[in-house]
């Protein structure tokens, strides 16, 4: 299984750094940008609340995207669910 994702700097990069930069390598024609793949998140907010985000196209409104690209501006990645492929 895979994440699809073979970003650059993979060897020094954290999940939650790749989606926090929406990160992208070179599988992202096949499977998407990182942010393409979060079904989920959970993120530590400013005020020290920890929330738990639902994501991907099943949610109404897919909260867990307002988090990813922001690099950290809205609150702190702590936990994410990612779609693996075969």
């Amino acid at each position: 299984y895979t994440l699809g994702q073979a970003i650059g700097s993979a060897k020094l990069a954290t999940v939650g750094g790749a989606i926090a930069t929406n990160a992208a390598g070179l599988f992202t024609g096949k499977y998407g940008r990182f942010g393409e793949i979060v079904r989920g998140l959970t993120v530590v907010l400013p005020s020290a609340e920890a929330v738990a985000l639902p994501g991907g196209s099943a949610a109404a409104f897919d909260m867990a995207s307002v988090f990813v690209g922001t690099e950290g501006r809205f609150g702190i990645i702590a936990e994410a669910t990612l779609a693996m492929r075969p």
